[in-house]
Order: C-alpha cells, then sequence, then structure tokens
C-alpha cells in the first residue's frame, strides 16, 4: 500500500524542483540577454569597419542590419545623398542605437516575460503547504494509542513538508525579486 504520509525526502524533493524553476526561469533571461549583447556589438564592430559615416555603402550596411534596425536603415537611406554617381549618408548607427540601450530595452522585455516566477514560486511553496497540513491531518487517527502515535508522526511529518516547502517558496521568491532587480 502507498503511504500518504508526507515524507522529508518528498519535501526537499518538491523544494529541488522549485529552486530548479527559479535556475531555468534566471537561464530564459540571462542567456538570450548576453546573445543579444554580443549580436548589438558584432553589428557595431562590422559598421564601424564598413564606415558608418559618409564613406558607407548602403548596400553594406542594409546587409549587416538585416531586417534587425530597420529604423536606423530607413533615416541612413533617408539622410543619403548622390555625390559624383555615389550615394553617401552622414545618418550613424550611434546615434539611432545605442547597443546599451537596445540592451536595456530587451532585458525589460524579457524581465515582463519572467516576472510571474516569484508568484509562482510562492503559489508553490503555499500550494505543497496546504497539501502537507492536508496530509498530515488526513493521516490523524485517535482510536488506540498506537494509532494516536502514528497519527501524530504523520502530522508533524505534513507539517515538516508544510513549512519546509512554504519557506522556500518564500525565499525563492524573495531571492527571485531581488536577483531579477
Amino acid at each position: 500500500m502507498i503511504s500518504l504520509i508526507p515524507t522529508e525526502e518528498v519535501a526537499y524533493a518538491l523544494v529541488g524542483v522549485m529552486v530548479g524553476l527559479a535556475l531555468i526561469s534566471a537561464g530564459g533571461l540571462l542567456w538570450p540577454l548576453r546573445q543579444f549583447r554580443s549580436h548589438l556589438d558584432r553589428i557595431a564592430e562590422r559598421l564601424e569597419e564598413a564606415g558608418t559615416d559618409a564613406e558607407a555603402d548602403p548596400e553594406e550596411v542594409r546587409s549587416i542590419l538585416g531586417e534587425d534596425f530597420g529604423e536606423f536603415l530607413a533615416a541612413w537611406e533617408a539622410a543619403a545623398v548622390e555625390v559624383g554617381g555615389e550615394r553617401f549618408s552622414p545618418a550613424r548607427f550611434e546615434d539611432f542605437v545605442d547597443p546599451s540601450q537596445a540592451y536595456e530595452k530587451l532585458a525589460r522585455t524579457r524581465h515582463e516575460l519572467v516576472r510571474p516566477v516569484a508568484p509562482i514560486l510562492l503559489a508553490l511553496g503555499i500550494l505543497f503547504t496546504f497539501l502537507g497540513l492536508t496530509l498530515g491531518i488526513g493521516g490523524l487517527e485517535t482510536g488506540t494509542s498506537d494509532a494516536l502515535s502514528r497519527g501524530i508522526d504523520a502530522l508533524l511529518g505534513g507539517m515538516f513538508f508544510a513549512f519546509t516547502t512554504s519557506i522556500a517558496g518564500i525565499f525563492l521568491s524573495i531571492l527571485w525579486i531581488l536577483a531579477s532587480r
């Protein structure tokens, strides 16, 4: 017969699941930001090599930027002038896109996507608290002294389960909030 008495091992396993969820969410936030920052740095470097001032070739700028920075590309082309059969533009990439500002904008967007993680961790802690208390109270028997002793053991196991997961949920939620600022 399967016992529904919550154990320390189950409580620790659920805390591990909550920690894993927090780590996966943190990775989901930080990895794309790092990749985007590298992408912006490569674009800025390639534009600098191509020449972002008057000597840059419009087709080369278009190939470097692709579709990522259409606003800059449109302004670059609108400001372009033709001199001696060649087209030049005084518009500079740095005037339209500062890599750190673009990075911060993406960071805010990613933050909005993972913002629900803290309440989810807290909710999991509370859910497991009620689950532990329910299972612990459900194991309480008062028929004989042995049954009462087993029931108290079940109740204490449920309380340990409940409070361990609750504390973990609160701690991880607070940690997530502090880390995501």
